[in-house]
């Protein structure tokens, strides 16, 4: 839905002609990218996100999971990540770069997070940067993902074009 709104933001091509990469890619700042869970009924945490012309970065306070997390029935720890993806809709190309947290156990308190995605690794015209809180299960050191990741929370929380 967002997407189409994106595509009918193109002021220069003709109707039927008109491009993503035409449009108003702000439209898409704040999407969340799992209807079944919002970052924002997930994460109840104050973040702070920096961009630089260098790169993108989001801060988030030392805390403790089970006050401050929607954590669903079954997780044992969650990873919270920074992720930048650049898009060039001329050649097709894309790169993605992915800044995570350690594992983090649900009952125990969380240092400060800080992570950074560094926009010289992501050419393009287009540019998203995505936050996410994933939930895992650890049994005998390996990991399971809750529900399929039906917990998992994401958003876009930045955009540009270059």
């Amino acid at each position: 839905q967002v997407m189409m709104k994106v595509l009918q933001s193109d002021l220069v091509n003709n109707r039927g002609e008109r491009m993503v990469r035409a449009g108003d890619w702000s439209l898409l700042k704040d999407m969340e990218l799992n209807a079944s869970s919002s970052l924002g009924s997930t994460l109840f945490l104050e973040t702070t996100y920096t961009d630089s012309p260098t790169a993108w970065a989001v801060a988030i306070p030392a805390f403790v999971p089970q006050d401050y997390v929607a954590v669903p029935k079954g997780a044992t720890h969650l990873r919270i990540s920074a992720t930048g993806v650049g898009l060039d809709f001329s050649t097709g190309a894309r790169a993605v770069q992915t800044a995570a947290s350690t594992l983090l156990p649900v009952i125990d308190p969380a240092a400060a997070i800080n992570l950074s995605v560094d926009k010289a690794l992501l050419p393009g015209t287009h540019r998203a940067f995505v936050l996410s809180v994933e939930f895992v299960q650890m049994v005998n050191g390996s990991e399971y993902s809750i529900n399929n990741g039906a917990h998992n929370a994401a958003k876009m929380v930045g955009v540009e074009q270059v």
